[in-house]
């Protein structure tokens, strides 16, 4: 899933990010080839469940749904949930979010967090309607072009995005603090341990707050 920066994204067609230089160390310290494959947000937890890859890096919060099919290692990034939304409109808060058409990443938890919202929470029978999109980036675009008033992300791709585009302003709103983490086939065991080993490492020296500034700041 590489439209989700700063975690991965396309530099040309080549796929960079904070998640791709973690796999790269992870199979460095393994003696391994990374092999990077491009796959669809939903699709990433499946793919490990049915042994199409070693393990899935993609700015990925852990859930108790996801916990049912994955193991997960520690979280090596906690993030919270931001609305991006055009400057002048200033719909910078959950409750500003009645009855407006709000974009969010298919399969993720910013989805879930809009749901419980409308279903149980501020937004119950405002008349907000969620939008699906297959990356954030394209949420962004529709955004932009006045198709949809928000999008609900994790607050270091809001950053990222707003960055880019003018007139796009962002704001943490009370939703939910995800933690990301790798996930690997249920019962692997062995892998994980090794994956935990080398994400502690990697927090311990400052490695990954080294990654999330540099594809926060490109």
């Amino acid at each position: 899933n590489a439209e989700y920066p700063p975690y991965e994204y396309f530099d040309g067609d080549k796929i960079v990010g904070v998640d791709v230089d973690i796999a790269n160390m992870i199979a460095e310290e393994l003696g391994k080839e990374l092999k990077v494959e491009h796959v669809e947000f939903d699709s990433i937890v499946p793919a490990i469940e049915a042994g199409r890859g070693d393990f899935g890096a993609a700015g990925m919060a852990i859930t108790p749904e996801r916990l049912e099919s994955v193991d997960f290692s520690i979280p090596y990034i906690g993030a919270g949930q931001n609305v991006i939304y055009k400057t002048e409109s200033g719909l910078d808060t959950l409750e500003e979010l009645a009855g407006k058409t709000v974009g969010v990443q298919l399969g993720t938890t910013c989805e879930s967090s809009m749901d419980e919202a409308i279903t149980n929470g501020v937004l119950k029978d405002s008349g907000t309607i969620v939008k699906q999109y297959s990356s954030p980036l394209d949420a962004a675009q529709d955004l932009y072009a006045g198709r949809i008033d928000a999008v609900i992300v994790n607050t270091a791709s809001a950053e990222k995005i707003v960055k880019e585009n003018n007139n796009l302003s962002t704001n943490e709103i009370d939703l939910k603090t995800e933690k990301m983490a790798i996930c690997v086939a249920k019962g692997n065991q062995e892998l994980l341990d090794k994956i935990n080993g080398i994400l502690e490492k990697l927090m311990a020296d400052g490695t990954i707050e080294e990654f999330i500034k540099a594809h926060s700041e490109e």
